[in-house]
């Protein structure tokens, strides 16, 4: 098992993706899992969240999330959504289900899960955790491009904002973890980063 955290547009989905395709693993994302949980709370406001969790079926496969049987990839990454993140991540029965279900679907599998607390809450015993930091401005930047590649229509102002609100809740979440390995990709490309990455996971393959 490899446990990848990382702050927010550091590239951990996408490093774990392409990790999980080089080495043959099991990509989960549990990011995906708490903003499926957010999207449903916004579609049925009227439940509280022991409802919402009771009836709420989430699939996770081959890199797409499922809410009730329908494909939310996109829609989960919207601003609507990103707003409800950190009041659905605070919810102590939010963050046990996502655990319960990432550990069901990890189960007996050759995984890499990327997110905010694996190595520390999620995946304890992994054989490897890594956590992927890089320079605020640049992290911000991404962002944007990345929604702006996705339509989705949001400001330099708006994504700043975003990043240092979560930045805050994301150290909390991590808690720490001293064997984790660092990886700065402020200035790697994906494939430097993947390449850096490899050096360790050589090792226990």
């Amino acid at each position: 098992m490899i446990a990848i955290d990382g702050f927010v547009a550091t590239g951990k989905g996408t490093i774990a993706k392409q990790l999980a395709k080089k080495y043959d693993l099991y990509h989960i994302d549990t990011g995906a899992f708490y903003r499926a949980i957010a999207l449903k709370t916004i579609l049925h406001p009227h439940d509280n969240i022991d409802k919402i969790l009771d009836f709420i079926n989430l699939k996770w496969e081959k890199g797409k999330i499922f809410l009730d049987g329908v494909d939310v990839s996109l829609k989960i990454r919207e601003q609507e959504v990103t707003n409800q993140i950190d009041r659905i991540c605070n919810l102590a029965k939010v963050r046990e289900f996502v655990t319960l279900l990432t550990r069901n679907i990890a189960k007996g599998e050759s995984v890499v899960v990327d997110g905010r607390d694996i190595g520390n809450n999620i995946l304890p015993h992994a054989d490897l955790k890594f956590l992927i930091i890089a320079d605020k401005e640049v992290r911000i930047k991404r962002r944007v491009k990345q929604n702006e590649a996705k339509g989705i229509d949001t400001s330099y102002k708006i994504v700043s904002e975003d990043v240092e609100f979560r930045d805050k809740r994301d150290k909390l979440n991590m808690g720490n973890v001293p064997e984790r390995i660092v990886i700065d990709n402020t200035y790697l490309t994906l494939e430097e980063t993947i390449k850096e990455m490899s050096k360790y996971i050589d090792q226990i393959l």
